[in-house]
């Protein structure tokens, strides 16, 4: 008699440790899936600023190109201007 109750509170013991266990392992997959959400979501997020960024450089970087194309425009029309005068030519 003696061992069947032995067997039975070890029986109950080990079904407690199991579903200890169990729960325990539970709440490490979800603390895991929640630092990976976390870490995916700050990755997004710089991955959002560099793109954010790299088009406002491009958009700077074009604007620049744009004045500096205007500017060598003028200074050659105001080059072709000079040589017209010494030449001898106006463009009145």
């Amino acid at each position: 008699m003696k061992s069947d109750d032995a067997d039975v509170v070890l029986e109950g013991l080990l079904n407690l440790l199991k579903e200890k266990k169990a729960t325990n392992d539970e709440k490490k997959l979800k603390k895991a899936k929640k630092a990976e959400e976390e870490r995916t979501k700050k990755g997004e997020e710089e991955r959002i600023k560099k793109a954010e960024e790299d088009g406002t450089n491009n958009a700077e970087r074009q604007e620049r190109d744009e004045v500096a194309n205007e500017l060598l425009e003028e200074l050659e029309e105001e080059e072709d201007r000079s040589h017209n005068l010494i030449g001898g030519k106006c463009c009145h």
